[in-house]
């Protein structure tokens, strides 16, 4: 098993993270995506657990985009609520060339939001993700499925 440290305390920062939607937007504030199974035990009639369920798999998320960079990521795209999108999350290179990549193979574009107020701080745009696949955590994913059949883009 390989040993995961910060050689010399480098990092990825946020500074080090490229989104890449269908064209690659700079202005995002935040990008936020999860995943989670949720299993359940099962009992019967012992007080202690006999296994568990399967659970069932949901992701989602959120992408927070300064207010230039949002009308640009929606406006591309005529129809963008109905398009199917993928996703592309890139994280460096550091200072010794490490890249980790994130890849959300299916998503739908959901909420859109605008919330101002008063203060110095930049106007942004948040924009829900609707995630009905699994999300590739550095290339690998969190489940296998031994029967689904994965719908190509």
């Amino acid at each position: 098993m390989p040993v995961i440290s910060a050689v010399n305390g480098n990092a990825y920062a946020f500074c080090n993270i490229e989104l890449w939607t269908p064209l690659p937007i700079a202005g995002i504030k935040a990008v936020n995506y999860k995943d989670s199974l949720g299993r359940k035990e099962v009992r019967g009639t012992l007080s202690v657990p006999i296994g568990t369920t399967r659970g069932n798999y949901t992701a989602s998320g959120d992408i927070e985009f300064y207010l230039h960079a949002g009308v640009i990521a929606v406006t591309s795209i005529p129809g963008w609520r109905q398009a199917q999108n993928t996703l592309v999350i890139n994280y460096g290179p550091n200072d010794f060339g490490l890249i980790t990549t994130d890849t959300i193979p299916v998503c739908f574009f959901t909420e859109y939001s605008a919330d101002q107020s008063e203060g110095e701080d930049a106007l942004t745009r948040k924009l829900g993700l609707m995630i009905p696949q699994q999300i590739l955590w550095n290339g690998v994913p969190s489940i296998i499925e031994p029967f689904a059949f994965i719908a190509i883009a």
